[in-house]
């Protein structure tokens, strides 16, 4: 360090590889402060060093099942969606959105849902909904027609149970009008 420069009573945290004698790199994480002497000189730094390497591998793993997680959501049309029972707050990805034909930037809403979901679906998407919320719930799949904004004649079929709801193609006749939903 430099005496001139360190900066005095501040905490000094940085991040870096190392490779060790036997030839392995490790990630050490270093927090330090600066001591100085009557004139402010820095004469002494105190501060110790931490091995975070299995954490950076971790955050490494984490990043990439977050990215297969990612591309399998986006390699099968699936959108997702979760609840904060806690908060209340709703949050759906742009795919799950997309899927019920609503705009990118609509707000997550679940009041914007219930006009695109069939009658007498909604009770079926109510029940559901409270099973997920009731730790005896059941994990029984539902399937609800819903109506897009887009294309209103031409529904989907969404799967729906305690688990993220998943958006499947209906199953048609071959002039292309659902016959199962």
């Amino acid at each position: 360090f430099d005496p001139a420069t360190v900066p005095i009573g501040q905490f000094i945290d940085s991040e870096f590889r190392i490779t060790r004698p036997d030839g392995r790199m490790r990630w050490i994480s270093a927090h330090s402060i600066a001591r100085s002497d009557d004139s402010g000189l820095a004469v002494e730094m105190i501060g110790v060093n931490r091995d975070v390497t299995e954490e950076k591998l971790a955050e490494a793993s984490l990043r990439d099942s977050e990215e297969r997680n990612r591309l399998a959501l986006e390699a099968n049309d699936a959108g997702t969606w979760d609840y904060d029972m806690v908060t209340g707050e709703h949050r759906w990805s742009a795919q799950y959105k997309k899927l019920w034909g609503l705009a990118p930037d609509a707000p997550a809403d679940p009041a914007l849902l219930h006009p695109l979901v069939d009658v007498k679906d909604w009770e079926v998407v109510h029940r559901t909904w409270a099973e997920a919320r009731d730790p005896a719930g059941t994990d029984v799949p539902r399937q609800v027609a819903v109506a897009r904004h887009e294309d209103p004649g031409a529904g989907r079929v969404v799967s729906h149970g305690p688990r993220p709801l998943v958006a499947v193609e209906p199953a048609c006749t071959t002039d292309g009008r659902p016959c199962v939903i």
